[in-house]
């Protein structure tokens, strides 16, 4: 018998067998590096001051105007969103620590969108910062 032909077949499985291993090396490297949840940070908001439930979808952003707000559903306060630790920080009034951070990093942002944040947006209201963070989600 002749074994050229069983060569052929030998070379053409060995190929595929190596390919095979390949592909399950890749999927389980693959697998091995996913990311896990990063836990939200923050107060926790309630169904009747859900984002969703004031926001109303507009054709123009407010991030360029200094002073945008909505009506005031809680008690009147002064609020500062900028950057912190390449993230969005929102700051109470004088206060030197964010009490939320939103999980948006600045370096996927345009840089337009960036120098703004660097500045910093007032906003007089709990409901205009929730307005802006959705700006930038």
């Amino acid at each position: 018998m002749n074994d050229q032909p069983q060569k052929k077949y030998r070379n053409a499985t060995a190929l595929c067998a190596l390919a095979t291993a390949a592909a399950l090396l890749v999927a389980g490297a693959a697998q091995s590096l996913k990311r896990e949840a990063v836990q939200a940070q923050g107060q926790p908001v309630s169904a009747k001051n859900s984002f969703s439930s004031y926001y109303t979808p507009k054709a123009s952003a407010s991030q360029e105007i200094p002073g945008a707000s909505l009506p005031v559903t809680q008690e009147e306060e002064r609020y500062r969103v900028t950057l912190y630790e390449g993230k969005i920080g929102v700051f109470r009034g004088g206060e030197d620590e964010p009490f939320l951070i939103a999980d948006v990093s600045a370096y996927l942002l345009p840089e337009e969108d960036v120098e703004i944040l660097r500045r910093g947006i007032e906003v007089d209201s709990f409901t205009g910062v929730k307005q802006v963070l959705e700006d930038y989600r």
